[in-house]
Order: C-alpha cells, then sequence, then structure tokens
C-alpha cells in the first residue's frame, strides 16, 4: 500500500471519530431494551467499584418498574450487576441483574 493511500485511510478514520465524538445524539443501538424489574424491590445505585461493589444509592426501584438495558453495546454487566436505565425519571444506575426480566 502506498504511504499516499495510508495518509488518505487515516484522514478518513480521524474524520470519522471527531464527528462521532462531538455527536450529541446516541446512536440507534444504544436505545436499551425495555425490561421490568422482578424482584419485589431493587435498589438502584449511582456507581459500581469493582472491588466492592455498587455504591450511592439513588432510590429503590420496585417490582413492574421499567427499565433498560443494551446487552452487547460495551454497558456494564460486572458480578452479577447491570448498568440500567429506569424509564421513569430518564437516568442511569447499576441494579442486581437476577431482578431484571430478560
Amino acid at each position: 500500500m502506498s504511504r499516499k493511500i495510508m495518509l488518505g485511510a487515516a484522514a478518513v478514520v480521524a474524520t470519522t471519530v471527531a464527528v462521532v465524538a462531538g455527536s450529541t445524539r446516541p446512536a440507534l443501538a444504544d436505545v436499551p431494551d425495555h425490561h421490568h424489574i422482578t424482584c419485589e424491590s431493587a435498589t438502584f445505585y449511582r456507581h459500581y467499584a469493582v472491588g466492592s461493589g455498587p455504591f450511592d444509592k439513588i432510590r429503590t426501584l420496585y417490582q413492574n418498574n421499567e427499565v433498560g438495558h443494551t446487552y452487547g453495546s460495551g454497558e456494564g454487566e460486572i458480578n452479577g450487576w447491570i448498568y440500567a436505565l429506569d424509564f421513569g425519571p430518564n437516568d442511569w444506575g447499576w441494579v442486581l441483574r437476577g431482578c431484571v426480566s430478560g
């Protein structure tokens, strides 16, 4: 491959990265799948630390609360906890995986 082609390809990649990084709207693939809380209650946390687990409680979610999760998109799923969207107030946090349908 010639140096000119390689430089051109690098410029295209750099431009694409700049456009995506500057985007304010999420890609369609990032829209979370709809699920429900299946436990009687589940604590919803703002943060998760690998060594100690979830912390900074946001609120308690109750059975049938609608939540979302984007499986396979790089969103968190660690040690039985998933990073989920609470569709009610539209905020993200960590909830026990066993308390989420699907």
